[in-house]
């Protein structure tokens, strides 16, 4: 089953004296790839500005925005249609002879190496040995994913934005960004290219009328084993149907929504999270009869930075923030029974390395 799902996805930030200039970029429009084909999007800023859009070096489009007037609050709101399809069925995959040939090693350099964020740890190494010896390379993928899940508690507040892997696994606990970044990892040290996804998830596998459930933005993982296989490791359902990929990267900080670049500074107040309220419609096309279902939360905690800021510090000068912030999400999805499920996946094509 299908789904076809609308999200409205709207920040906030608020100042309290005027701000001259900031400087922004947003990654908010979620790509056309395989088992995703965004029908819609759009990104409105205010204060009024015309956005530059690209495509950066991942694959990921991007809209660029300066600000040069005087603005005591900064609203970005991103809205998109797209449909998805159902997961793909997991491919056989590679053997691991073939993995550690030096075409695949070159192509994929950057999603093998360790990182400040994906760190690399002895006992993990010794883990890696054993998945190596007892499975094929995308056997030995999915049981990392599911070691990660059996491993952390899921806990807001337990870890923060630059919380690495060691540091989550060493707490035992987190949220979907250290579930995700435990298992790159793992993956790493297995030796399977392994990527940070960032995008949203619909909560509810079979929405109910009148059903009041949570929906927010969601972060999971895609490994390479001749394909790319998506993973879970959060919830350890498959992603198909109810994920929507906004980015795919090495990181969690190279995958946020929204940032300042080059920006080193961080005053007091300067980052805002992402919450999210959601509403669904379900569609039964056999007998064309709408179902509404409502999801609604005001979540600060965070599974996302969302950075908004001055990309000078000089220009707060003389100025209190507030921390105050208001980031909204909300999420309408369409299932029709039959339509869009040919077999293809959002990770098969993306991004173009």
């Amino acid at each position: 089953m299908s789904w076809r799902i609308a999200i409205r996805h709207r920040t906030g930030y608020k100042y309290a004296e005027p701000v001259r200039a900031s400087y922004n970029e947003a990654r908010l429009t979620p790509p056309s790839v395989d088992g995703q084909h965004t029908l819609q999007a759009t990104l409105a800023v205010t204060p009024a500005v015309r956005p530059l859009r690209y495509v950066d070096y991942w694959g990921t489009a991007v809209d660029a925005f300066d600000i040069h007037v005087p603005h005591t609050e900064l609203v970005v709101l991103a809205t998109s249609m797209v449909e998805t399809a159902l997961p793909r069925r997991v491919p056989a995959g590679i053997s691991w002879s073939e993995l550690a040939g030096p075409g695949v090693q070159d192509r994929f350099g950057e999603l093998l190496a360790a990182s400040s964020f994906v760190t690399a740890e002895p006992e993990l190494t010794e883990l890696g040995r054993s998945l190596r010896a007892e499975s094929t390379p995308v056997q030995a993928g999915l049981r990392a994913a599911e070691w990660t899940h059996e491993t952390l508690r899921y806990e807001r507040g337990a870890t923060h934005v630059y919380t690495s892997s060691a540091e989550a696994r060493a707490a035992g606990k987190g949220v979907c960004q250290d579930f995700a970044h435990v298992t790159l990892a793992l993956l790493r040290e297995v030796g399977l290219p392994a990527r940070y996804v960032s995008g949203y998830l619909h909560p509810a596998a079979e929405a109910e009328v009148g059903e009041a459930m949570t929906g927010e933005s969601h972060a999971w993982v895609e490994f390479w084993a001749g394909d790319w296989v998506a993973a879970d490791p959060t919830s350890l359902a498959e992603v198909g149907s109810r994920h929507v990929l906004l980015a795919a990267r090495r990181r969690s900080t190279s995958a946020s929504p929204s940032r300042s670049p080059g920006s080193a500074e961080r005053a007091a107040g300067d980052e805002i999270h992402s919450g999210s309220s959601c509403a669904c419609t379900v569609i039964d096309s056999s007998r064309g009869a709408p179902k509404v279902v409502t999801m609604a939360t005001s979540d600060a905690s965070r599974p996302h930075p969302i950075r908004i800021r001055p990309l000078r510090r000089r220009l707060l000068r003389g100025s209190k923030v507030h921390q105050r912030s208001a980031s909204q999400t909300s999420i309408q999805a369409a299932k029709s029974m039959g339509a869009g499920s040919g077999g293809t996946s959002r990770s098969g094509k993306y991004p173009k390395t």
